[in-house]
């Protein structure tokens, strides 16, 4: 069942987004560590914007 849509970002720009059941999964998808964090200010750092689907909540994490 997917539960969690996540994109990744540069800016304010959608590189790839994916559809995934547990969060845990998004963030071992990727190589690198990530980290909690707020969207940053400057538009050339990549992020991940994580969305559950029924909620719409979002969180976002920084790449360390």
């Amino acid at each position: 069942m997917i539960n969690f849509y996540v994109a990744k970002m540069r800016g304010g720009e959608a590189l790839a987004i994916t559809a995934v059941a547990a969060i845990l999964a998004a963030l071992v998808a990727f190589d690198r560590p990530v980290r909690p964090a707020r969207k940053p200010a400057s538009p050339y750092l990549e992020w991940l914007l994580i969305s559950h689907i029924a909620s719409g909540r979002t969180s976002e994490f920084l790449f360390a």
